[in-house]
């Protein structure tokens, strides 16, 4: 699934304590919120992978339409299907991307079994280091 309008500010850590809370912990087994590396901030999406096809209608259900408790952001959750779909070809989209490279564990795409972060499987080919820049500053 693709859960969109996630205010810009949530981590990785911040949305998963909301999946959690609402009820689907250890039922989903992939989860990815691609972030903005020169803002450090998240894009408004994320990508999900549920145990089944029905956790995955609860949570079409749950999020959609949905103002997720931080920050006041006045953006409602929109749900839909990814384009990717399954745990193994989630994997396979991520495992030999560049995000896989970067040296910050929040901005990389996570797998769970059972609730508990597993080890993502290796690259299959050599992924080389990205250095993030700073963050750009007002002026």
């Amino acid at each position: 699934m693709m859960l969109k309008n996630i205010p810009n500010k949530f981590t990785q850590r911040m949305l998963l304590d909301e999946l959690d809370g609402r009820g689907f912990k250890a039922k989903y087994n992939f989860f990815y919120l691609p972030i903005d590396f020169r803002n450090r901030c998240n894009v408004g999406y994320a990508f999900l992978n549920f145990v089944s096809a029905d956790i995955g209608e609860e949570f079409l259900l749950t999020f959609s339409g949905l103002r997720l408790s931080a920050h006041s952001s006045k953006k409602t959750c929109v749900v839909c299907p990814a384009r990717i779909q399954g745990f193994e070809a989630n994997v396979a989209a991520c495992r030999n991307s560049p995000v896989m490279g970067i040296p910050v564990q929040a901005y990389k795409p996570l797998v769970f079994y059972d609730g508990v972060i597993q080890a993502f499987p290796d690259p299959e080919v050599p992924i080389p280091p990205v250095s993030l820049r700073s963050p750009t500053q007002s002026s």
